[in-house]
């Protein structure tokens, strides 16, 4: 009997893009833009801090924005090979809608994180991806 072998993607398949830490700060990025468009009008203090924190490290290039520190939204991007204003074009116009949205395709196994942080072409969810 013939073991069947997986079929693995033949185009836009990069090993190297699966490993662990990619994912990680893939993931992590992504939270940033999540909670940047939650919570950036709440009422609740709390959660607009969290909102005006994924600001400053999404946006603020002086403070938060240089490369030399390991866990800086740019140092990210070079790691991760990914275009840093793509990023922050796409968190800028994300809604709270589409957030919730985007979770619930989370939920239900779509890999998102593929799709948008990690240069895959998103299939659009109200504008999400163009």
């Amino acid at each position: 009997m013939a073991v069947r072998q997986p079929k693995l993607p033949t185009n836009d398949f990069h090993p190297e893009r699966y490993v662990p830490y990619r994912l990680l700060w893939a993931k992590v990025i992504v939270r940033a833009a999540y909670d940047f468009a939650l919570w950036k009008d709440s009422r609740d203090v709390r959660l607009r801090n969290y909102a005006r924190d994924a600001e400053r490290w999404l946006f603020d290039e002086e403070k938060y924005g240089s490369a030399g520190f390991m866990n800086s939204f740019n140092r990210i991007c070079e790691v991760l090979n990914i275009d840093r204003q793509r990023i922050r074009d796409y968190a800028k116009n994300l809604t709270r809608d589409q957030v919730k949205k985007l979770e619930f395709m989370e939920r239900e196994g779509r890999d998102l994180i593929r799709e948008i942080a990690l240069g895959g072409k998103p299939r659009d969810v109200d504008g999400i991806g163009k």
